[in-house]
């Protein structure tokens, strides 16, 4: 979410300072969004397999961590 926030700020700047149309703030804000959602993906995947090689483990008998 952190990311999300710090382009909110950016594109209120931009919206400011360089009076950015509805259309371009919408686009921006939707990239925005797509970025922090690539990033979660990320992590969920991650922790998924994690979690895939730890179960692993248990159902082979050996030591989890």
């Amino acid at each position: 979410m952190a990311v999300l926030e710090e382009d909110r700020d950016t594109l209120r700047e931009l919206a400011i300072g360089e009076k950015v149309t509805n259309r371009t703030l919408i686009r921006q804000n939707l990239l925005a969004v797509e970025k922090s959602m690539q990033a979660k993906a990320g992590e969920l995947s991650a922790v998924s397999e994690h979690l895939l090689t730890k179960t692993k483990e248990l159902e082979t008998g050996q030591s989890v961590k």
